[in-house]
């Protein structure tokens, strides 16, 4: 809960980079407590793609909130991944709000 009001925080204050890292805190924290409930183990990354994978083996219905119709879609997910990493130290690293949203 916390991190989606620092993530709405971040996104309003137009700390893009930040809300993108938070956002992936989120996903990523979601997995780990999904399969630390439903199988009582959670490998220690920080890889959401892989969380992703290994917590939709568990639980279906986790697959429909991230799309993988288009191009587009993959490409936002993939970006939000790497968000963990260049959001915090590359300066190249962009996001915009609507990719956020």
């Amino acid at each position: 809960m916390r991190a989606h009001i620092n993530f709405k925080d971040d996104l309003q204050r137009d700390w893009l980079k930040d809300a993108a890292f938070i956002l992936h805190q989120a996903a990523e924290r979601l997995y780990n407590c999904l399969m630390l409930v439903c199988a009582a183990y959670s490998p220690h990354n920080h890889n959401i793609a892989f969380l992703r994978t290994r917590a939709e083996r568990i639980d279906l219905r986790l697959v429909d909130p991230w799309s993988r119709e288009t191009r587009k879609d993959r490409a936002l997910f993939e970006k939000l991944k790497d968000a963990y990493v260049k959001a915090r130290y590359s300066k190249d690293y962009r996001i915009d709000a609507e990719e956020l949203t």
